[in-house]
């Protein structure tokens, strides 16, 4: 219940109180109504301090009689006015018993006497007292009221915080579901990198060994029974391929010798040499003693090299090759030159990347990485990958 309905209850009751006293009951109603908008207007942040004394002043003298003189108990709306003005809070109790008085005096003027003060003193002290008491009473029960919004306010807040809360979890839960399906896809897609560079080069080499032994079946059968045994093992090495890219890894998240990798890419261009009888000439750079990087670089590179060097052979018919590993401390390069002829050029590298899937998952990888993959053609197909070493 707020200061204004208080205090329109009080008006109301009194005003029933005294119209049955008061010799002129339109003129209080005329007050009563008026008081009332004007204390429904000041709830409103309408400044109508002034009027509402002047009103309260026309009912108390409209009614005639001590009761009506209570009305001022609503002149002050409350505790904010009484933080302001705590001098004036009690203002309206000696205002009105002394517009009680004057009203006593001026009214029986002609009959005036000491007694007549002293039957007066105890109406007076009435309305006083009633005017305190019924300030008092506003004061209860905006207190009440106070107390009662502000409850309202902690469970409001409460309520706010809760679905904040459950909103917060919600996102994070989302958050964490897309995190764990981008870390899905990212472990899909280095399963099937590792599945074309190691798989596909392998029986890539291996139809390539048959064709051989095909040709050399009717002349040389025993070196055709040979290259038939070869194309065999790289048949069941790339079924053992597939059974580890399907694995997950512990060893993924660990670092491993650069070493490790020049090892792998020496065996990777051995038995390119041996199988397809192209030359690959092979650079590499001086490196620090103990250099390390992360294991799925060195896969990524080694599967690099072996997409590199097939297409090569199968896109361009190259049949002289230049392989340079170099860097420092920050960076590993790999770099592959062919002699190929190749239609792939400015002009319709977006299109190129986008149907072979091969460099396209390079690239991918690449950049994803804070690296680079660069591919050019100019006498011959020039591929550069580069890629950031943790520090």
């Amino acid at each position: 219940m707020g200061f204004a309905l208080i205090d329109n209850c009080i008006i109301i009751i009194l005003t029933l109180v005294t119209a049955f006293l008061t010799e002129d009951a339109v003129l209080l109603l005329a007050a009563a109504g008026l008081l009332l908008v004007t204390i429904t207007a000041e709830s409103m942040g309408v400044r109508v301090t002034w009027l509402k004394w002047i009103l309260c002043a026309c009912f108390s003298l409209a009614a005639g009689v001590w009761p009506g003189f209570l009305a001022f108990a609503v002149l002050w709306p409350g505790k904010q006015r009484v933080q302001a003005h705590k001098v004036f809070y009690w203002l309206p109790i000696p205002a009105a018993v002394l517009l009680y008085f004057g009203w006593t005096i001026f009214r029986y003027r002609d009959e005036l006497s000491g007694q007549l003060l002293a039957e007066t003193f105890l109406p007076a002290l009435a309305v006083g007292l009633g005017v305190v008491a019924l300030l008092s009473l506003k004061q209860v029960l905006g207190l009440a009221e106070r107390n009662h919004q502000m409850e309202r306010e902690r469970l409001r807040q409460s309520t706010v915080s809760e679905m904040h809360e459950k909103k917060l979890n919600r996102q994070l839960a989302q958050q964490s579901y897309l995190a764990d399906k981008n870390a899905r896809l990212t472990e899909r897609e280095n399963i099937s990198r590792n599945i074309h560079n190691s798989v596909g080069h392998s029986i890539t080499a291996a139809i390539m060994t048959l064709d051989a032994a095909d040709m050399l079946y009717d002349t040389k059968p025993e070196e055709a029974r040979k290259r038939m045994n070869d194309a065999n093992e790289r048949i069941r090495g790339s079924l053992e391929s597939i059974r580890r890219a399907v694995r997950t890894l512990d060893q993924e998240s660990a670092d491993v010798p650069l070493t490790d990798l020049i090892a792998g890419m020496d065996s990777i261009i051995d038995e390119f040499v041996m199988d397809t009888e192209r030359v690959c000439n092979r650079v590499y750079d001086t490196f620090p003693e103990g250099m390390q990087l992360p294991h799925e670089h060195l896969e990524f590179l080694t599967g690099v090299l072996q997409e590199l060097l097939t297409n090569g052979v199968k896109h361009g018919q190259a049949d002289t090759f230049l392989v340079t590993l170099s860097g420092d401390s920050a960076h590993i390069r790999l770099t592959v030159k062919d002699n190929g002829h190749s239609d792939y050029g400015a002009e319709n590298e977006k299109q190129r990347l986008a149907q072979g899937f091969g460099l396209k998952k390079i690239r991918s990888y690449a950049e994803r990485c804070g690296g680079l993959a660069e591919f050019s053609n100019e006498d011959g197909f020039r591929s550069v990958v580069e890629l950031p070493l943790p520090s």
